[in-house]
């Protein structure tokens, strides 16, 4: 669930069905999200462009400021997304690492 204010999140006990422990019922609230951007930023500048541009759809066009090389690098890297996926049972209790040698090595 998406919420817009954090005060709302006060409200979520009185909704029927709403079990974020049993049925992994989760929210997000934007200002929060907002603010933990901006936090995070100030700990190590450039996260938040970073989450951003993961987060967000842009297409590289190769030759477009060729001038410019952090231009360049700049547009190809924001051409990188991050996607959900499910994926094999077998891979249940592996540690990220563990997962990550299996798939590369085969």
């Amino acid at each position: 669930m998406q919420l817009l204010n954090y005060k709302s999140k006060s409200f979520l006990q009185t909704i029927p069905n709403w079990d974020p422990i049993n049925y992994r019922d989760e929210n997000i609230c934007i200002s929060e999200f907002m603010y933990g951007l901006v936090a995070q930023s100030c700990l190590c500048p450039g996260f938040s462009t970073l989450m951003i541009n993961l987060i967000s759809t842009r297409s590289y066009i190769p030759g477009i400021n060729e001038n410019f090389d952090w231009k360049s690098d700049y547009a190809y890297g924001c051409d990188h997304e991050i996607y959900t996926v499910m994926i094999s049972s077998d891979f249940n209790g592996m540690t990220f690492p563990e997962a990550a040698r299996y798939v590369i090595s085969s």
